[in-house]
């Protein structure tokens, strides 16, 4: 429920059975706020889930969540389209005199596209979550600046005031 597309009703065959035998007529953003609600219910109440959602790294990915949201989709293009080929190359073992279109993309065996998916990633996921606790680190610096600046003499305070 949680994970239902936004367009609900333009989804062919997504819940429809099951939610019209609940009677539920023409579904939409309800059913995600039901399964948001029904989530953050059972690990609120749950003890048995409490340590998968309270523990070191759970914590971490937390704090750096909205960093990470921010930097994924510039990471994966940059790194992505410039390390695909390489990912590609390798786990085909291609030369790079090669062109890799579409006509070679169709010879090249089922289980490299996988290894090939699995290479890049080694490299992105890493990048993403590197620059993301980068940009965490960086904002949290900035609230001790912040702080500081109540500090600053009443007099001298319109050198950091921002300009409307």
């Amino acid at each position: 429920m949680i994970s239902s597309p936004q367009e609900i009703q333009q989804t062919p065959n997504y819940l429809q059975t099951p939610l019209c035998s609940w009677g539920i007529q023409g579904p939409d953003n309800s059913v995600l706020l039901t399964g948001s609600i029904l989530v953050a219910w059972s690990v609120a109440t749950r003890s048995s889930l409490y340590p998968i959602f309270n523990n070191p790294v759970s914590t971490y990915v937390g704090k750096i969540s909205y960093p990470l949201y921010l930097v994924r989709g510039m990471m994966i293009k940059y790194l992505g389209y410039n390390l695909l080929p390489g990912t590609l190359r390798v786990a085909t073992g291609t030369s790079e005199y090669v062109e890799l279109d579409l006509e070679w993309w169709g010879r090249v065996a089922d289980w490299q596209k996988p290894i090939a998916y699995m290479l890049g990633l080694c490299f992105v996921v890493p990048a993403c979550f590197l620059l993301a606790d980068l940009f965490w680190r960086f904002g949290n610096s900035l609230r001790g600046v912040r702080k500081e600046r109540r500090d600053i003499p009443r007099d001298s305070r319109f050198f950091f005031q921002s300009h409307r």
